[in-house]
């Protein structure tokens, strides 16, 4: 990073980053892997920059995870940054992919992450798996009843990202 004033590049170690912005590149398949960022009726964080994020930019967060092995801090792709309070959806860079259907490189059906780095209010984030999320969904969503009527009974990897928003926007 330059230092606007002086011009000199500037060293960060870990431990000073809390979050940061990042332009597309490489991460432009992340960016639009999910259609959290698309829906402006939805973007009600105020804390994160909506002029960056609309420009493309990706948003990282530094947070607490389990993993196997205990807990670890990590730099995490915040997936629904427009409307993350209470859930926040973090990419996992490792996710196996369901199978797809493509014509011309173009995929049309499938090709969704089967996990997600997930974190609720202030717990530790922890992985959810596809395979896990409706044993999980009542303590990630059910606290929601509006959710829990209509995601609840049959709950499907597909609808997970359409059940945090309606969480986020319908439960206060």
């Amino acid at each position: 990073m330059t230092d606007s004033i002086s011009g000199k590049k500037l060293k960060f170690t870990p431990n000073q980053v809390k979050f940061m912005y990042l332009p597309p590149s490489g991460l432009d398949k992340l960016a639009r892997g999910m259609d959290f960022l698309n829906d402006a009726t939805k973007w009600n964080n105020q804390d994160l920059d909506a002029y960056r994020l609309r420009k493309g930019y990706v948003y990282f967060e530094k947070s607490e995870v389990e993993l196997k092995k205990g807990t670890q801090v990590l730099m995490l792709q915040l997936l629904n940054p427009s409307f993350s309070g209470k859930v926040k959806v973090f990419h996992d860079p490792y996710a196996n992919e369901t199978a797809s259907v493509g014509v011309a490189g173009v995929t049309v059906a499938g090709g969704e992450d089967k996990s997600y780095y997930v974190k609720k209010g202030k717990e530790v984030a922890f992985k959810l798996y596809k395979k896990n999320y409706d044993k999980e969904f009542k303590d990630l969503l059910g606290d929601c009843p509006t959710v829990t009527k209509k995601y609840g009974d049959k709950t499907r990897w597909s609808d997970f990202e359409a059940a945090v928003a309606a969480h986020a926007t319908e439960c206060k």
